[in-house]
């Protein structure tokens, strides 16, 4: 199994590509799928970031030729995308500080990370300021949003290969977790965290001759 990255059909769209060798995960994803949790989800218009694009792609030209990790270009200019999309936001002047203050106390709400409200507040204030900078915008109105406190910081061991694989025989042959292991192979073979596996659907399955997810930008 293994992950690279792609651009989408779309500008709004970030490709993840997972590439399969397990012939059975295809047939059994509409499993996987019944055994997840839905996840609450803001609202937002599909064509609610189209008019900020252009400014989002001349950010990620700007944090590449400053020659940051591709990986990091693709999460920052991808949250700057979900939060646009989920906030409805349409032009720079839409950009407030009350609206992101509401949002990342939305994602509180949803029990998401100290962290990870971080980074999104992160990623669209080093946008913001990239767009002060250009002239797009007067001033960063997410320089006003606090950052959350991250507290009781955890050491997390990282399993070696062979842990993670015995975990998922494990789980594969104990027949009360019924498909529990492809939620684990999912995981370990793609970095997917469980929140994002949650909104994996049928849809965004490929088949062929190399079987993969196609995921939206939004998750």
């Amino acid at each position: 199994m293994c992950t690279h990255y792609t651009g989408g059909g779309s500008p709004n769209e970030i490709v993840i590509t997972v590439i399969f060798k397990q012939g059975a995960l295809e047939k059994r994803l509409t499993h996987v799928q019944s055994q997840t949790m839905p996840t609450l989800r803001l609202t937002g218009s599909a064509t609610s970031v189209n008019a900020l694009t252009k400014h989002i792609n001349g950010y990620a030209d700007w944090l590449n030729a400053k020659g940051n990790a591709p990986q990091y270009v693709q999460k920052a200019t991808r949250n700057c995308r979900k939060v646009c999309l989920d906030l409805g936001w349409l032009t720079p002047e839409d950009i407030n500080e009350d609206d992101m203050l509401a949002y990342l106390a939305a994602l509180k709400e949803q029990r998401r990370a100290a962290k990870t409200r971080n980074h999104y507040r992160d990623s669209l204030c080093g946008w913001c300021a990239w767009m002060k900078r250009k002239g797009i915008i007067e001033r960063n109105p997410i320089e006003l949003v606090p950052k959350a406190r991250v507290t009781d910081k955890v050491e997390y061991a990282v399993p070696t290969k062979d842990q993670v694989d015995a975990l998922i025989e494990v789980a594969r042959s104990d027949k009360r977790k019924k498909d529990r292991w492809l939620v684990y192979m999912l995981a370990a073979g793609t970095g997917l965290r469980l929140e994002e596996i949650r909104q994996l659907t049928v849809a965004m399955w490929r088949g062929g001759d190399e079987p993969r997810f196609e995921m939206p930008a939004d998750i």
